[in-house]
């Protein structure tokens, strides 16, 4: 009998839900070395580093959750990490400040992204559905408030780091309600992305 060896692609790789896992962490931890070398401008590099830093603590963290579907849990464990790596990147490589939108597109990708990552790790850990039913357009409606609550905490938090830290998270007022408008765009879409609403 003859054995065929099938070697994986790139893209079999990149599907696989572990490696996927796996790729975005060894990016990320790459990010947060990086970012020792380099002079953000919009931020501090302690700051930088430690959101790198906590992005992986986080990533960690999923080990912790008990679950009996990993693959959904690995995937929400992704979409937090790469949703870290995003912003991370924007300060280490500069995105922040050569592309001006780049800010309001992780504004509205982000809750969109952990919307979705919120229901599934709700799905791999079962911790909405054992004491209560719920329909559809109410987890929609649950998410909704979680994200747009995130999307409000992550706003006080770059006002703190710049009163505390001299940075440069927000700009005017009007950038600091654009933010919030994409935060809730994202939350809504990412809230109601099969459709319950």
């Amino acid at each position: 009998t003859s054995v065929i060896l099938h070697k994986r692609t790139a893209y079999e790789d990149w599907e696989d839900p572990e490696r996927k896992r796996d790729l975005l962490r060894l990016w990320l931890a790459g990010m947060a070395v990086y970012s020792l070398a380099v002079k953000p401008i919009y931020t501090t590099k302690a700051l930088l580093v430690g959101s790198a830093v906590a992005g992986l603590l986080v990533s960690l963290g999923f080990a912790l959750i008990p679950t009996d579907r990993p693959r959904t849990l690995m995937a929400a464990e992704s979409i937090v990490i790469f949703s870290f790596l995003l912003h991370v990147m924007g300060h280490a490589v500069g995105l922040y400040a050569k592309i001006s939108f780049y800010d309001k597109i992780l504004h509205f990708v982000v809750p969109a992204g952990v919307a979705y990552a919120v229901y599934a790790l709700s799905q791999s850990t079962r911790w909405i559905w054992p004491w209560t039913r719920i329909r559809p357009a109410e987890t929609a409606l649950y998410l909704f408030c979680i994200i747009v609550t995130f999307g409000v905490v992550w706003e006080l938090f770059e006002f703190g780091t710049d009163v505390l830290f001299g940075t440069h998270e927000q700009g005017d007022n009007m950038d600091t309600m654009m933010d919030m408008l994409a935060d809730v765009s994202g939350a809504l879409l990412g809230s109601d992305w099969d459709g319950r609403l």
